[in-house]
């Protein structure tokens, strides 16, 4: 248990105290627990990704290798075409 402002990260068996948890990770208030995507960048949840790791795209809060049809990547995000 890391004491606040910390929180807890386990690197490769190594507990350590950390201020941030680092990409790919988030704080779930008590240690910094891995996104379920591995593309994920950011996530705010286990499941809810706010940011992908380049060249992936983001569409309702997850990371595609290629935008699904009728969407097209700009900035990170898979956003709709429009006409």
């Amino acid at each position: 248990v890391c004491n606040k402002p910390y929180t807890l990260f386990n690197a490769n068996g190594i507990n350590q105290c950390v201020l941030q948890c680092p990409n790919g990770f988030y704080n779930n208030g008590l240690e910094c627990v891995a996104c379920s995507d591995n593309n994920c960048n950011k996530c705010s949840k286990k499941d809810n990704c706010n940011e992908c790791n380049i060249p992936y795209g983001l569409l309702n809060n997850k990371c595609y290798e290629n935008c699904p049809i009728g969407t097209a990547l700009e900035k990170g995000n898979c956003l709709e075409c429009s006409n």
